[in-house]
């Protein structure tokens, strides 16, 4: 018995369509029924909207992964930096600091545009001071490198993370059409047993328990 609730999840509104499909090839609604025609053709819409869903949210996630990744590849050439840097003769603790920026734990908890600004700054201005060595301006020129792979990264998250939403926005929309029509459909089943036109009903949503909690009385 599949029990669906009035506010259904996607993966029971498309349990439930692929039951009610199967049935109504039973009956033959395809050809029967304008109803269940309408309903079956906003069902397929649906399930293309839930795999949009599905297809935007995995590319959001793999976006955010991307982010992560260049955040850390960034935070390891820092801590590589600061060492070179002291070993430079700099300050062990505060190696940044002749540059204008924090230590290495305080870029760590700066927001990913500070971050990146601040990255880069340090590559330049590391890049422009003569007591440098080779390491110091190699692991510098690293630094400029992946900061700007961070930002390509961070400027690619906001579309698809506006596609996710907007995608979401548009299963939702169909996901009241399709409750509508549900119900259109279900009380069409209903009125063709009351006609005498055979157990629609009972073989459309056969094996089906829907959940529709009553409104209370005012």
């Amino acid at each position: 018995m599949l029990r669906v609730h009035k506010n259904k999840s996607p993966k029971a509104r498309r349990a439930l369509g692929a039951l009610l499909r199967a049935a109504a090839r039973v009956l033959n609604l395809p050809r029967r029924s304008e109803i269940w025609i309408t309903f079956d053709a906003t069902h397929e819409r649906y399930e293309a909207a839930d795999e949009r869903v599905a297809e935007a949210k995995r590319a959001w996630m793999t976006q955010r992964r991307a982010v992560s990744e260049a955040r850390r590849a960034v935070m390891e050439v820092i801590d590589r930096l600061a060492g070179s840097l002291a070993a430079d003769g700099l300050s062990r603790l505060r190696p940044f600091s002749a540059f204008g920026l924090g230590t290495p734990r305080a870029i760590r908890r700066m927001s990913d545009p500070r971050r990146v600004e601040g990255t880069s700054a340090l590559a330049t201005r590391v890049l422009g001071w003569e007591g440098r060595s080779e390491v110091s301006a190699s692991l510098a020129k690293r630094l400029e490198r992946r900061t700007q792979a961070l930002a390509a990264a961070l400027a690619a998250l906001p579309p698809l993370e506006e596609a996710y939403q907007r995608s979401l926005h548009e299963r939702e929309a169909l996901g009241r059409l399709w409750e509508r029509q549900l119900r259109a459909l279900r009380y069409w089943a209903l009125g063709e047993k009351a006609d005498g036109g055979g157990d629609v009903y009972g073989t459309l949503f056969a094996g089906i328990a829907l959940s529709y909690k009553k409104r209370p009385r005012v």
